[in-house]
């Protein structure tokens, strides 16, 4: 009998389910994590408690497979929204992850909507606003990214 383990990445904690080919759920793991607060309208997490929940996702369930006599046959992986995780050439996580609640690009999403003139609407807490909120307030960083991954593409990629 085949075996899918579902890992959901979330905003306070990663949870993964594995079920059998009947959708009968056989084991679930959950990890918790930090969401940080560091100042107004900013809201952010370590990229590094998302690789390491899986991580230790994969762990548990593969300890719980050896035991039931059972393996793993597939994976599928959801994440947040919207996540920003700039990363250099080498692989390293240059800030921390700017996540969906994040509403620090308020004047960014302002002047997007001037230019765009009612064809586009953008909130504070939308990818692009922040984004150009990172090329205007971390120019140093922004140049030294070599890829802006949300949380999916930042695991698929590790």
């Amino acid at each position: 009998m085949a075996h899918i383990l579902a890992i959901d990445v979330g905003t306070s904690s990663s949870r993964g389910i594995l079920y059998d080919e009947a959708g009968r759920q056989l084991f679930e793991h959950q990890v918790e994590y930090l969401v940080n607060f560091p100042g107004e309208n900013l809201v952010e997490q370590d990229p590094a408690d998302f690789d390491n929940a899986v991580a230790e996702i994969c762990a548990a369930t593969a300890a719980w497979c050896k035991d039931a006599g059972c393996r793993c046959d597939g994976l599928s992986l959801t994440a947040q929204r919207s996540s920003i995780i700039p990363v250099d050439r080498d692989g390293r996580s240059l800030h921390r992850a700017s996540i969906w609640l994040d509403a620090r690009a308020g004047d960014q999403a302002r002047r997007m909507n001037e230019h765009f003139a009612g064809r586009l609407f953008f909130t504070d807490n939308e990818y692009w606003p922040r984004l150009m909120w990172f090329r205007e307030n971390c120019p140093e960083m922004y140049a030294q990214t070599a890829v802006f991954h949300d949380v999916n593409s930042f695991l698929k990629w590790k």
